[in-house]
């Protein structure tokens, strides 16, 4: 396994996991790998980096806190759209609490994306293991 000679397997195998590359950085020799997604409650128990276990749990106050807020305030805006919807003269007060409700579901829609999509793709949140044919050759 190019200039090291013999390695330990699993070694590389995390070298290549925290490295996030399927390549030597010394020899640029092209390593077959399997990528396979760490399972959650490993995730939880190791964490790659110190910082992860804190933000998933500020990710989750912060769901638990905002949910609820979101969704009253929708509820809230649409109920006044309706009521304002039936008096002829506000109807634009009636539109404007609908685009507040919209604008508030995609704020809090495009943050539980962003902040799932980071712990999904998190550089070290998946295994990688060699394939037996890439530790034969050279």
């Amino acid at each position: 396994m190019g200039t090291m000679g013999t390695v330990h397997r699993t070694c590389v195998e995390r070298w290549l996991g925290s490295s996030n590359k399927n390549n030597c950085e010394i020899c640029n020799y092209q390593y077959q790998t399997e990528h396979h997604p760490r399972p959650f409650i490993d995730w939880l128990k190791h964490p790659a980096r110190a910082s992860d276990r804190r933000n998933l749990i500020g990710d989750l106050v912060c769901f638990l806190v905002l949910m609820p807020l979101a969704s009253v305030s929708c509820w809230l805006c649409i109920n006044g759209s309706m009521q304002f919807a039936e008096q002829l003269k506000t109807r634009w007060e009636s539109v404007g609490l609908l685009i507040l409700s919209l604008f508030l579901l995609v704020t809090f829609s495009s943050w539980c994306v962003v902040s799932d999509t980071f712990v999904a793709v998190s550089s070290c949140n998946e295994n990688v293991y060699l394939n037996y044919i890439s530790l034969l050759q050279p």
